[in-house]
């Protein structure tokens, strides 16, 4: 990360995860305002976060190929509600996660 980005900013410390280990497709930055040395559990804890966005992705991805004709579509929702839908819940899980974590390191964002 270049340091003098983030110099004229409140971040004092950061930790960022990987969305897909291998051949990444983006980052989730955690951001704090005092130097910290963040704890392992705590990295691993991100990382799953990071995870999580990951399968998302890629349940949305597998959603948007075109289905087989035989294939029967019982559920007949439009493809982008489905995509929605299922990006909404993994979004909340991931959120409830953070509380969680903000809850275990006395930080709330609320």
């Amino acid at each position: 990360m270049p340091h003098d980005a983030y110099r004229p900013t409140f971040v004092k410390s950061l930790a960022m995860t990987p969305i897909r280990r291998r051949d990444p497709i983006g980052a989730i930055g955690t951001y704090w305002r005092i130097e910290r040395t963040i704890a392992p559990d705590r990295l691993e804890l991100l990382q799953a976060l990071a995870d999580t966005a990951a399968v998302a992705l890629r349940q949305a991805e597998q959603m948007a190929r075109p289905r087989s004709c035989a294939e029967p579509d019982e559920r007949r929702v439009p493809l982008h509600q489905r995509i929605e839908h299922h990006l909404r819940v993994s979004l909340l899980k991931l959120a409830r996660a953070e509380d969680d974590f903000g809850a275990e390191i006395g930080y709330s964002a609320r």
